[in-house]
């Protein structure tokens, strides 16, 4: 397996990680980013965005073994890390959690994208 595809696979294979955990763990998955779902609406969203979305998207990257899912996939990190930087800017709150969780998006962006 070539380098690319070794990363691109990683990639894929973290995403669905962290979307099957907060589908099983919503509380707990909320926790680790430093959110709070108090209620059933919330774990709902959770389970949702973060853990549908993920797993799904994941998955069918890993099953596909397709360069276009794994660029979708890695176009999807960009922009929540640019939403994230975007958005820190533009409100002006400038949390060391915020820079964090874009930094981690964008290395999934770097292992989904890299070139190959």
């Amino acid at each position: 397996m070539e380098l690319a595809h070794a990363f691109h696979v990683a990639g894929a294979l973290a995403t669905l990680i962290r979307g099957v955990l907060a589908l099983l763990w919503p509380a707990a998955f909320a926790r680790r980013l430093g959110l709070a779902p108090g209620d059933a609406l919330g774990r709902s969203e959770l389970r949702a965005t973060h853990g549908a979305l993920l797993t799904s998207l994941g998955a069918f990257a890993v099953f596909a073994q397709d360069q276009v899912a794994f660029a979708l996939l890695g176009g999807a990190w960009v922009a929540a890390a640019c939403v994230r930087v975007g958005g820190a800017l533009l409100t002006r709150e400038l949390d060391a959690r915020v820079w964090r969780a874009s930094l981690r998006d964008g290395s999934f962006a770097v292992l989904l994208l890299w070139p190959g």
